[in-house]
C-alpha cells in the first residue's frame, strides 16, 4: 500500500469516528503497527496528514488528530491543540497544579481555573484570545467545551 493509500483509509477512520467535527484519537500502538504493516514510517504519515489539513499532538498512549484551522494570511495552517499551547505558554499555573495534585479525581471548575491565573493573567490570556482569527478563536473555545472547561455564562 503506498502512502496516499493509507493516508485515504486513515482519514476514511478518522470520519467515520466524526472528524472533523470532533477531535479523534486512536492507540498509537495500533497506528504504529498500521504503519509497519504498510511499509511506511509513522513520521510520514502524519506528515502527509498535516499537508491535507489533519493535526495531530500525542496524548499519552494515543495520537490525538483535529482539524487544522487557517491561521493569519500567510502563516498556513495550526492545530487547534498548538493554538491553546501558544495562548498557555507562558502561564503560571502551579496554584491549579496543586489543587488538582490534591485531589487527582476532581476535576477542576472554571472558577478554580480563572482564581488560578488571577486577574493580570486573565486579562493577558483575554488579549491573547482576542487576537486570534475567528477559526482560531471557535477552534479554542471547542477544545474547552470538550474538556468541560465552558464558561457558566456560556462562551
Amino acid at each position: 500500500m503506498a502512502l496516499t493509500d493509507a493516508v485515504e483509509k486513515v482519514k476514511s477512520n478518522l470520519n467515520k469516528n466524526g472528524f472533523p467535527a470532533s477531535a479523534v484519537s486512536f492507540p498509537s500502538a495500533q497506528l504504529a503497527a498500521f504503519c509497519h504493516k504498510q511499509d511506511i514510517s509513522l513520521s510520514a504519515l502524519l506528515s502527509a496528514l498535516e499537508e491535507e489539513g489533519i493535526g495531530h499532538n500525542f496524548a499519552g498512549e494515543r495520537v490525538c488528530f483535529t482539524a487544522m484551522v487557517t491561521a493569519a494570511p500567510g502563516n498556513g495552517h495550526r492545530a487547534p491543540m498548538d493554538i491553546l499551547r501558544d495562548l498557555a505558554a507562558d502561564l503560571d499555573l502551579t496554584a491549579l497544579q496543586k489543587t488538582m495534585a490534591a485531589h487527582p479525581d476532581k476535576k477542576p471548575s472554571f472558577f478554580e481555573l480563572m482564581k488560578a491565573l488571577g486577574p493580570g493573567k486573565i486579562k493577558e490570556l483575554s488579549k491573547k484570545i482576542a487576537a486570534l482569527s475567528p477559526e482560531e478563536r471557535q477552534a479554542v473555545m471547542d477544545i474547552a467545551k470538550n474538556m468541560g472547561f465552558t464558561p457558566p455564562f456560556g462562551g
